[in-house]
């Protein structure tokens, strides 16, 4: 395992780790009283509509947005990068704009488990041949992130004072990582990106923002918007991979990845210093 990969794996455990027992620790939300008509809360409702933007109206834009960029071989990079929500570090982005742990943490594995699934779905009707890499991938994405969250949270839950003495250790470990990653990323792939991949991935970036508008609170915009902007990029590559994709389309899901990682840094800090 090269330093590279040794990084986002750390990065990944670390920071949803850290969020499963910020969200643990932190005080419920009052709960949403069910909806007359449908008996369901508009808590689940919310749910759907951003699993439903994540997974399906972003991708579409991302198509829409790459078409007249004329990307060429680099579209699938950006449009399977918009396919891919869940990024690990999305939870932990979302904690430093000091949005709402809970609703950072509530929609993260439901969008992991159909992130995965649509990797599957694009290996299969691609290149069948690479489903038993991509399968393993997921899997492995899945116990490093999903893994750490869940087991945080229970931390959290079940010894909140010991899960207190850890917090502030596992968000400055992520917050280093994450420094560290973006240095490494940017080092080794910024001279491949290309003006167009860039352009077209920042307008995908800044459209999956919005989707925080689904949030009621500022915390829960901010959360949403964070956890919505941070994509999977570990398993976009191994896709790309797997199906044989050309340089130009892993050449383009990393420019999605410096834009987005610089624009979710942007908007923490932003976040931050108009809260101040």
């Amino acid at each position: 395992m090269n330093l590279e990969a040794t990084l986002i794996l750390a990065l990944s455990v670390v920071s949803t780790a850290s969020a499963g027992v910020a969200s643990a620790l932190a005080r419920p939300a009052p709960a949403s009283a069910p909806t007359a008509a449908a008996g369901t809360s508009p808590c689940a409702m919310r749910d759907a509509l951003v699993a439903g933007a994540n997974l399906v109206a972003l991708p579409l834009v991302a198509w829409l947005v790459a078409r007249p960029a004329a990307l060429g071989e680099a579209t699938a990079g950006v449009v399977l990068a918009a396919a891919a929500p869940a990024g690990s570090t999305g939870p932990l982005l979302a904690k430093l704009a000091g949005g709402d742990a809970r609703a950072a943490a509530r929609p993260f594995v439901p969008l992991a488990l159909g992130g995965a699934a649509s990797a599957l779905v694009v290996t299969f009707a691609l290149d069948p041949s690479g489903l038993g890499a991509v399968a393993r991938a997921a899997a492995i994405v899945l116990l490093a992130s999903a893994g750490p969250l869940v087991l945080g949270q229970q931390l959290g839950s079940r010894r909140p004072a010991l899960a207190g003495r850890l917090a502030g250790w596992l968000s400055g470990s992520s917050v280093v990582l994450l420094l560290a990653t973006m240095a490494l990323l940017a080092a080794r792939h910024a001279h491949r990106a290309t003006l167009a991949a860039l352009a077209a991935s920042a307008v995908v970036v800044a459209l999956s923002f919005a989707i925080g508008k689904l949030g009621r609170t500022r915390g829960e915009v901010l959360a949403l918007a964070q956890v919505s902007a941070v994509r999977n990029l570990t398993l976009v590559l191994v896709v790309l991979a797997a199906v044989g994709a050309p340089a130009a389309a892993t050449a383009a899901a990393l420019s999605y990845g410096l834009v987005m990682y610089v624009g979710a840094a942007a908007v923490a800090l932003g976040a931050r210093y108009s809260a101040a």
